[in-house]
């Protein structure tokens, strides 16, 4: 009897050691959200032959004739990485339209870019914030999707809110979510502190993380912007821009970490100022984005994660050293 416990023991020792070495794999990859395909050095120098690009390839929006493909992106050049194209809807396009007619009719046009670039692909991804409203149709519109292309994997865009809210907003029909692990708070909020990351703010939508029923990737920002505005109102937004852009500007004070203020009326980047109007520069530092992806690692269940950074342009990658961004796909 004490020999069956003691290979008993053993055997529940070995089980709990094969648990611990069970490790995540994650898969790196980069939205390119951008109207024409064609990578320069800088970011063709922070791909590895297995990163994957969600390449966007136009989107859908109303008009008055009803839903429309627009800002269709132009291949320069054949992807030499695996792709798998993704499409942004405007999810009050399915308030007034059918979803198995439109959904009929963005398949047609991603096979039209398919063919006129001779694009490979196994997965098409939609990029939706589909609201409680929206979801039937949304949902339909993807089963209709898949019906038209069942020799094709789909995925979708899974926003904090609807994890957070998931019996409201409900879990869409695809293989995989890409969990949009940014854009929380309100940005048009004067008072928001970092409306792209704020630690607090994602902790609270991320507690019933681990019991989302769809496997899930995780999408990390590397962008940056500047808002601006004016009587504590939202004016507009310049992209790209950080402290280093606003430091030398006689006309800019400092009043904040990052908050300026407007001395004098100026033009800055096509915006024209008026004395009193405040910029606030929202990023995200390096060590920020490796907290949040430990987070998230510790919260689900995938095993095999495509780790995705929005989005793939030179100039947001010169903020971030490429030794320090492939630090997140380890």
């Amino acid at each position: 009897m004490t020999g069956l416990k003691t290979k008993l023991s053993f055997f529940f020792l070995f089980l709990v050691a094969c648990q611990q070495d069970t490790k995540i794999e994650i898969k790196p990859a980069f939205y390119y959200w951008k109207s024409v395909f064609k990578l320069n050095q800088v970011e063709k120098n922070h791909l590895k032959p297995e990163t994957i690009l969600y390449v966007r390839l136009f989107d859908v929006v109303n008009s008055e004739t009803g839903p429309v493909p627009v800002a269709e992106t132009k291949f320069l050049e054949q992807p030499k990485n695996a792709i798998i194209p993704t499409v942004f809807i405007d999810e009050k396009v399915f308030r007034n339209t059918s979803p198995v007619v439109l959904a009929e009719k963005v398949i047609k046009k991603i096979d039209q870019i398919r063919h006129s670039n001779k694009l490979k692909y196994a997965e098409i991804q939609f990029d939706c914030d589909w609201t409680q409203s929206s979801k039937m149709p949304y949902f339909e519109f993807l089963e209709t999707c898949k019906n038209l292309k069942k020799e094709l994997d789909f995925s979708a865009t899974i926003r904090l809110h609807q994890v957070k809210f998931l019996k409201r907003t409900g879990v869409p029909p695809v293989k995989r979510g890409m969990l949009m692990a940014y854009n929380i708070s309100d940005f048009k909020d004067i008072n928001t502190e970092n409306s792209i990351y704020e630690a607090k703010v994602l902790h609270k939508y991320t507690e019933n993380l681990n019991g989302y029923p769809l496997p899930l990737d995780i999408a990390l920002p590397i962008f940056r912007w500047t808002l601006i505005y004016r009587y504590e109102r939202f004016l507009g937004i310049v992209n790209y821009k950080d402290h280093t852009d606003w430091a030398g500007i006689k006309t800019l004070k400092k009043i904040a970490p990052n908050k300026y203020y407007c001395l004098e009326a100026c033009k800055i980047d096509n915006f024209n100022l008026a004395k009193g109007d405040i910029l606030k520069v929202e990023e995200v530092k390096i060590q920020d984005l490796l907290n949040l992806k430990k987070h998230l690692l510790g919260l689900l269940k995938t095993k095999n994660i495509r780790l995705s950074l929005y989005h793939l342009d030179a100039k947001l990658l010169e903020k971030y050293p490429e030794k320090e961004l492939q630090q997140i796909f380890k």
